[in-house]
């Protein structure tokens, strides 16, 4: 007969906490105490792009692209030229020497009478200076998620083995004129200190953009070089390479994989949550909150193992 009133009084409490859930949270469960700390959508992918243009002129020796979370990308328009080696000095007997004579001084212009404030009413305002020469439209992406998988050698045997490389940047152009590259060494990527990990291997490639978002490798070198923070191609990575007009063209510079992101502190509920599982040692399970008129449920007392 003990047993029905504390049955009872049990179905009354899961009765009262059930709804409370309802009305206050939607949930049939007590919220944890501490802070509640909701997951962001795509807090942890890393993905950033910023665009830009150049416009080429008589004196352009680069194409910049944007800089993004520490990564550059710039790509060379003429082949680096060795030095020139000094040559000896000319005997009076190997030939004439060229002379320029210097141009004869000519008078001065006679100052002008004229209030330089009647000038100054005259004169019109230069116009500003506006871009000249064949706008190229450029894009840099960092850890690009739509890239094509870095390019690996033709196998040679019947076992293979390749190291998984991730895309660390992707630099875009689109060229308004056509535009000749010296070769795959052209492009140079500069990454931050925190990827220039020891013994790690790169891949630059290029892609040439196709209809319908595919792409068409160019040209590629799995043996890219690190020095003085950039990675670049060895110069007979390739042969010149000529790009199209109003024709994207993709850079990417991959890296061997150094394994997952580490998860930002915070993002998640503790491990030691009583609602989510076994509490850690020396933790005890939360005791729901007294409610008026109903007899409390004694904690069960732990079993031992």
């Amino acid at each position: 007969m003990r047993l029905v009133p504390c049955a009872a009084g049990l179905i009354v409490l899961l009765a009262a906490v059930d709804c409370q859930g309802n009305i206050g949270t939607g949930g049939g469960l007590p919220q944890p105490p501490g802070p509640q700390i909701t997951p962001i959508a795509g807090a942890q992918s890393r993905t950033r792009t910023t665009e830009g243009a150049v416009f080429l002129d008589g004196d352009t020796k680069s194409i910049p692209l944007p800089e993004v979370g520490g990564f550059a990308v710039a790509i060379a328009l003429a082949s680096p030229t060795p030095s020139p080696s000094p040559s000896p000095s000319a005997s009076p007997q190997s030939g004439p020497r060229l002379t320029t004579a210097a141009p004869p001084a000519t008078p001065s212009a006679t100052p002008s009478t004229k209030p330089r404030s009647a000038l100054a009413a005259n004169e019109r305002p230069k116009a500003a200076a506006t871009p000249s020469g064949p706008k190229i439209d450029t894009k840099t992406t960092i850890y690009p998620e739509d890239a094509p998988a870095a390019p690996t050698p033709q196998p040679t045997g019947n076992v293979q083995s390749y190291a998984h490389r991730t895309p660390l940047v992707r630099g875009w152009i689109m060229p308004r004129a056509p535009l000749t590259l010296y070769s795959l060494a052209a492009v140079r990527f500069t990454i931050p200190a925190q990827e220039q990990t020891k013994a790690r291997g790169f891949t630059i490639a290029l892609f040439e953009s196709l209809k319908h978002r595919k792409t068409h490798l160019l040209a590629w070198d799995p043996a890219a070089a690190l020095a003085d923070n950039a990675v670049s191609a060895a110069a007979v990575a390739s042969e010149p390479i000529a790009l199209k007009k109003n024709v994207g063209y993709y850079f990417v510079l991959y890296g061997d994989d150094l394994g997952p992101v580490p998860i930002p502190s915070g993002s998640f509920p503790p491990a030691n949550n009583p609602l989510l599982g076994s509490p850690t040692p020396g933790t005890s399970i939360a005791t729901p909150p007294a409610i008026p008129g109903v007899a409390p449920v004694p904690t069960p007392t732990p079993l031992p193992h």
